[in-house]
């Protein structure tokens, strides 16, 4: 990506928040930020085995070994090629349509 006025390549930096990493526990929904999830979720993660949650003062937290474990395990993200066919498909008409206008035109 460059910058439109000069051409210049921007710079692209990640702004990575690890201090969540020092604490030892964290509330529901700071998990569900930090997991991309919905508090509801992490409460269904929690029925199907897959963190632990604690309470803490009246508060449901997360142990954060539990999210580091989450987050450090997770696999890299790839495109699937779920909608391939869909995508070819509109090619494809787009090209038919784009001939039978050339051929109307012509």
């Amino acid at each position: 990506m460059t910058n439109r006025k000069t051409d210049a390549p921007l710079a692209v930096t990640a702004r990575v928040d690890e201090a969540w990493r020092s604490t030892a526990f964290l509330p529901t929904k700071r998990t569900a930020a930090l997991l991309g999830v919905s508090s509801a979720t992490i409460y269904a993660m929690h029925h199907r085995g897959e963190i632990e949650l604690k309470r803490v003062g009246g508060r449901a937290v997360v142990p954060t070994v539990q999210v580091a474990r989450l987050v450090d395990g997770a696999p890299a993200w790839t495109a699937s090629k779920r909608g391939g066919a869909a995508r070819a498909r509109r090619v494809w008409l787009v090209k038919a349509d784009c001939q039978t206008l050339t051929e109307v035109a012509a």
